[in-house]
């Protein structure tokens, strides 16, 4: 298995403020069926975490989880999926709709794709 990631960095001074970024991530979590969590606030580093998952019920996506970090300079959304490089393309596809969304507003943005390889048992360090 493989973890792959799709993240879609905004600057903050780019346009976008905590508030609408909230909404956005709101908006993009309901339209692939995503339940948003409530916000962690970590206190120390100066910056709010939000995640949401698919509800229990429905275990059909491949997509584990999707979330936004906000920090001072920077609010970066995540989609990461637990699968085998057939998935890709779903985490490409919630990826798409959070641009799509920053587009609409007006607001630069750079795309990091991070694919961590499989961790095979017994050679590990």
């Amino acid at each position: 298995m493989t973890t792959n990631r799709v993240e879609v960095e905004s600057s903050v001074t780019n346009g976008i403020t905590p508030a609408l970024a909230v909404g956005l991530f709101q908006n993009v979590a309901n339209q692939i069926g995503f339940v948003v969590q409530n916000p962690f606030n970590n206190v120390n580093q100066n910056e709010i975490d939000y995640n949401a998952r698919e509800p229990r019920k429905q275990l059909t996506n491949v997509i584990d989880s999707v979330s936004m970090r906000i920090e001072s300079k920077q609010i970066t959304f995540t989609s990461t999926i637990y699968g085998t490089k057939k998935d890709f393309p779903i985490a490409q596809k919630t990826a798409a709709l959070f641009e799509q969304a920053l587009d609409r507003q007006g607001v630069q943005y750079i795309v990091s794709i991070y694919v961590i390889p499989p961790i095979i048992s017994g050679l590990a360090p």
